[in-house]
Order: C-alpha cells, then structure tokens, then sequence
C-alpha cells in the first residue's frame, strides 16, 4: 500500500489532470553576416572574378551563338578566331556580308527606294525631253503670265528722287496726275516737297498683254520727299492706285524677268 506522502502526490498530479508531455526543442540554423571588411574583400574578389571571366569569354566566338556557324568565315589568314575580340568579330562579318536580324531587310528597303527615285528622275528627264514647248498648255500659261514683264537687255538705271505707280487705260493726263500729287503733297506741311518732272510710260508698246498698265514716274526735289510719298495712295476717277518708291518697284521687275529668262533656258536646254 502507499504511504501518505505517496498518496498526497497522486492527489496533486489527479487534480491537475494527466501528465502531458514536454514540447520538444527545435533547433533552427541562424545565418550570421560577415563583418564590413570580410563582405568587402568578397565583394571585391567576385568583381574581379567577373572581369577576368569576361575578358576571357570575349576572346572566344561562342560569346555571340548566333553567329557560332559563321566563325570559320571570320578568321583572317593572320588572326585565329581564339585571338579576334567580340568587335572584330562583328566587323569582319559585316564586311563580308553578314547582317543580323532585321537589318537585312531595312537596307533591301532602302535600296529598292533608291531604285525607285532613280528611276521616277529618269522618267522626268525623258519627259522633259519630250516636252512640247509650243504647244503644252501649262508653258503656254506661264510663258502669257510672263509676258506682263518687260524685256530688259542690260540693269535699269537707279532712280533715288523718283516715286512711281500703275494705273489702267490711257485716259488720265499730266493735269490730273500733277493735281492729285499736289493735293498728296499738301498733307505733309512740315516738309517742303517739290515735282520736278512727270513721265508717263506707255508699257503697252514694251508688254504684251491684253490690258497692260500704264506708269507714270514723278521725280521729286530730294530722296526725304521720296520716303514721305512712298506707300501713299491716290484715286484716280474710281481707281485706286498705290504710289511706291520707282527703284524698289524697277528692281523686282528686273528680278522677275532674269528668274523667267533663266527658266526659260532651262527648259531649251
């Protein structure tokens, strides 16, 4: 039979319910970082491991495996292929030929298009040798309009007092362009502006045009009347006409026809 001490025990383990069982311990590895310096030396000894494999890798063709089947075709009688860097390599297959993905299709495109402009400039060459220069409907239209030019054998003479304008039909007089160049003048009272002589230019007899327009050409005292009367504008019955500096206006006419004479030898030639 048990003892009383045995018996006390027995009821403290009962009242606390069965004995369970201890959890095991589990182990577990933990991983612990190297120093600043250790992690430094290996980073250090890894990059240079890095450069080393590299530049060896360079040396060899199996660094570019697309072109591993062209690699007899790149070595050169004084180079092995063991000896060519990855730019060599590249290069002597270009040169004889080789182009890599893509690429050979943008340049047949661009030499078709080569081909294509080639051939449009010869088919206008050929059309322009055939071109009818008497009959042909777009050079009878320029060469009319061309005519509104005069024709000019050597540079016009400079003007520098002298204003001049255009007006239609041969009805208006000295008498009248002098009274509307006087009542012009009369505006500017701060100024003394005097007509030294009208010309009146009949450009019918230099043009040939349906309905040329006539100038006249007013010489003045001094280029400052020239300046104030330029831009200035006249009515002449019910037509307007602008007043505008003789030389500026002779200038670009000599221009127009030199530009004309030089289209025109173009297409004689």
């Amino acid at each position: 039979m048990p003892t009383s001490s045995q018996v006390q025990v027995m009821r403290k383990v009962g009242a606390h319910g069965p004995a369970r069982a201890l959890p095991k311990e589990t182990f577990q590895r933990t991983y612990v970082p190297p120093t600043r310096k250790v992690f430094s030396r290996n980073s250090q000894f890894l990059a240079i491991k890095d450069e080393q494999e590299n530049a060896e890798s360079d040396k060899h063709f199996s660094y570019f495996p697309e072109m591993s089947s062209l690699a007899q075709t790149a070595v050169t009688p004084d180079t092995a292929i063991e000896d060519m860097t990855a730019d060599q390599i590249i290069g002597r297959l270009q040169e004889l030929g080789w182009r890599r993905e893509g690429e050979a299709a943008r340049l047949a495109a661009e030499k078709e298009k080569r081909e294509q402009e080639k051939q449009k400039a010869e088919h206008e060459m050929k059309k322009r040798a055939t071109l009818d220069l008497i009959n042909d409907p777009l050079l009878a239209r320029v060469a009319k309009k061309s005519h509104a030019l005069p024709q000019y054998t050597k540079p016009p003479e400079s003007r520098p007092c002298a204003v001049c304008f255009d007006a239609k039909g041969p009805s208006v007089t000295h008498a009248t362009i002098k009274q509307q160049i006087d009542h012009l003048i009369a505006e500017f009272e701060d100024v003394v502006i005097k007509i030294e002589s009208l010309e009146y230019q009949p450009r019918a007899v230099h043009i040939k045009a349906g309905e040329p327009t006539n100038r006249w050409v007013i010489t003045l005292n001094s280029q400052f009347a020239v300046s104030y009367l330029d831009g200035s504008k006249i009515m002449l019955g019910k037509q307007e006409v602008e007043v505008r500096r003789y030389d500026a206006v002779i200038g670009l006419e000599y221009k127009q026809f030199k530009t004309k004479s030089t289209y025109m030898e173009m297409l004689h030639t």
